[in-house]
């Protein structure tokens, strides 16, 4: 029997797997960890929203067709650039901003004589 132990099927000392084996790890730590800190689009850049097209239906009027989808057209001051299968919406002047979504909901007010809300199951 040798003084190092090895591996039945691959023939490598144990201490070459494991470094091997950590150097793996840190390798995907170190990509992930780049990812992570992916830069943001910013303000000058949005991604429009899209939903997919069925086969039966037509892009509305302010949406574009682009393959299966529909994507929202981009604001005023904003130009769309297709990058594949990705849509994105850049501004053309320095300072663009974007409309605001006004949302009509209200929610609802809580009745005057109504017990107060149980907390738990």
């Amino acid at each position: 029997m040798s003084a190092v132990t090895r591996f039945p099927r691959r023939g490598m000392p144990a201490g070459v797997m494991f470094r091997r084996a950590l150097l793996g790890a840190a390798g995907l730590l170190v990509t992930a960890s780049q990812f992570a800190h992916a830069q943001p689009l910013g303000p000058s850049t949005y991604e429009p929203s899209s939903r997919q097209r069925l086969r039966a239906e037509t892009c509305m009027k302010d949406e574009v067709e682009q393959g299966a989808l529909c994507v929202k057209r981009c604001d005023e001051n904003f130009k769309a650039e297709v990058n594949g299968k990705k849509m994105l919406c850049r501004a053309t002047k320095a300072g663009a901003t974007r409309k605001a979504i006004q949302s009509e909901y209200q929610p609802p007010q809580p009745a005057p004589n109504a017990p107060p809300a149980k907390s738990g199951y």
